[in-house]
């Protein structure tokens, strides 16, 4: 059965005039039109058209010429409720509730869109609507046939998906922003040396970076391969390995590869990172944290460039430009006979020190214009200053890095609830990040949690394993508990900055669900605050 055509579009003053002579545009197509897609000659089955105050005289006269040419549309007529049609937020904010409250059948209906009618704006946030929530729908610009009256009608289908050449563009740009991603002076200074020095530097070469977790030194990885090995002659392997992930016992089989039958559940030869990535680059994330016996076999892979797999006897050879990273003090861990001296003597040829994002401030700013740009909503002037103002501040000690000013800009986009990002939103921010830092920078004994006057309420085998910050924002949750009168009312405390005043019906809900990972609950709470009180 084919499916149904359906069509949005705005009522144009000019091109759907009905009393000029070539109005309405591709309203008036018949089976004689054919649509520049790959679907056969069809005509609209119905028709919602917008339109404004001003236009109410003539719409009756559209509808009436309309069904004249085609009897069979179903027309529906749309007024308007936003103040004007060059208002962006009014025109969004009409047009998404419209399309929330419409019950699509995308079984049985096609959906498109006209864009020829209709202001700029209008256009715009079409275009937001369908690219961010409506993907299924499609576009049609009405084009006038050459040489007449008469219009054809394009199909512009946003899944990009099908078109390559855009596809290509796109990842070309989102690499020239990575290359572009700091404005830091002293990173700058870093990448531009490493960069230059490293079409000169050979396999025996060694770089070490160093730095807190999550400071840019896999991105800059990437650089270093692209520059060490060109494009054009890129038939080598960039291999990626980080260090801290590997189970115990299971570094050797990875890095070195194994035979079948080596060890339980190796029913195959596995070819190992060093193998791979023979005449290439290899990237070891977190070298600090490998066992002594396999830093002992890299030792001898840098020396001798010979290793064996696991398992078995062939000899294997490797070379490759090694690049290691660290966020621990190697020395300290040589002096402390967790890390060889004789390893980090081969890697440390080239030493550099990234600098953690506390200290640079611009690429804080470029980061979080960058992540907000792909957030159509945005944020305030007065929210976004308060959030900037803080992040480059001594305040803001950003232990995660990278990870954690994404993160909290995240957090920011869910808690709005799709509008537009506001100074509430922001003080919310604020609070939790500082509550977290203080939880990840203080040892337990210094943050006095036990001496908490609600710390007893906490289950035993809770406070035996739970991170501090889970630690401390459980205590919190008991105290706001205590003061409220019921679940709703203390769900409604906790997210004071977040929520409207009126509550949802799962606010409740939603508190109980995480009292329960804890092994509590609400009441439980309230008897022992009064108990511990009498």
């Amino acid at each position: 059965m084919e499916k149904k055509i359906v069509v949005f579009g705005f009522y144009g003053s000019k091109q759907d005039d009905p009393e000029k002579e070539n109005g309405p545009t591709f309203l008036l197509s018949t089976s004689k039109r054919k649509w520049r897609d790959k679907i056969e000659r069809r005509t609209v089955d119905e028709y919602y058209l917008f339109y404004q105050k001003d236009h109410e005289k003539k719409v009756p006269l559209l509808q009436k010429q309309i069904r004249k040419k085609n009897p069979s549309i179903k027309f529906n007529l749309v007024q308007t409720e936003f103040k004007g049609p060059w208002e962006l937020t009014g025109v969004f904010a009409y047009l998404l509730n419209f399309m929330k409250d419409y019950s699509f059948d995308s079984q049985n209906n096609d959906y498109y869109i006209h864009l020829t009618t209709g202001t700029d704006v209008i256009k715009i946030a079409w275009f937001l609507l369908v690219s961010g929530r409506y993907r299924f729908i499609k576009f049609i610009q009405s084009i006038p046939a050459s040489g007449n009256s008469k219009y054809s009608n394009d199909v512009i289908d946003l899944n990009l998906d099908q078109y390559s050449e855009i596809q290509e563009l796109f990842r070309t740009e989102q690499a020239k922003r990575v290359e572009k991603i700091t404005q830091n002076d002293r990173y700058v200074k870093i990448v531009d040396e490493i960069l230059n020095k490293a079409d000169h530097m050979d396999n025996d070469d060694k770089i070490l970076l160093m730095g807190e977790t999550g400071v840019g030194k896999t991105r800059l990885i990437d650089q270093i391969y692209e520059k060490k090995f060109p494009k054009d002659a890129k038939k080598v392997h960039l291999v990626k390995l980080n260090c801290a992930t590997l189970q115990k016992g299971m570094a050797m089989s990875i890095l070195c590869g194994h035979k079948k039958g080596a060890f339980t559940g190796a029913v195959e030869d596995h070819t190992g990172k060093l193998q791979i990535a023979n005449g290439g680059l290899l990237f070891l994330d977190e070298i600090g944290e490998l066992e002594l016996d396999v830093q002992a076999m890299l030792l001898k892979v840098i020396d001798e460039k010979i290793f064996y797999r696991f398992g078995g006897n062939e000899e294997m050879t490797s070379k490759f430009f090694l690049v290691c990273a660290t966020n621990r003090d190697l020395k300290k861990e040589t002096e402390e006979k967790r890390f060889r001296r004789d390893l980090l003597a081969r890697i440390d040829t080239w030493v550099y020190e990234i600098p953690p994002l506390r200290k640079r401030p611009e690429d804080i700013k470029q980061v979080f214009e960058d992540q907000l740009n792909d957030y159509a909503f945005g944020m305030d002037s007065e929210a976004k200053d308060l959030y900037l103002n803080f992040a480059c501040s001594d305040k803001a000690v950003w232990t995660g890095n990278f990870r954690d000013l994404i993160k909290s800009i995240h957090r920011m986009r869910v808690n709005s609830c799709g509008k537009m990002i506001r100074r509430e939103i922001v003080r919310e921010e604020i609070e939790y990040l500082l509550r977290q830092w203080q939880a990840e920078t203080m040892p337990r004994s210094e943050l006095t949690l036990q001496n908490d006057p609600n710390y007893e309420i906490v289950p035993e085998t809770c406070r035996q394993n739970i991170d501090d910050i889970d630690l401390v924002q459980l205590l919190y949750v008991i105290k706001i508990c205590g003061q409220s009168k019921n679940l709703a009312d203390a769900y409604r405390q906790l997210h004071r900055f977040s929520r409207d005043k009126k509550m949802s019906s799962n606010d409740s809900d939603a508190l109980r669900k995480y009292l329960k990972k804890f092994h509590l609950d609400f009441n439980t709470i309230q008897s022992r605050l009064k108990e511990k009180d009498s």
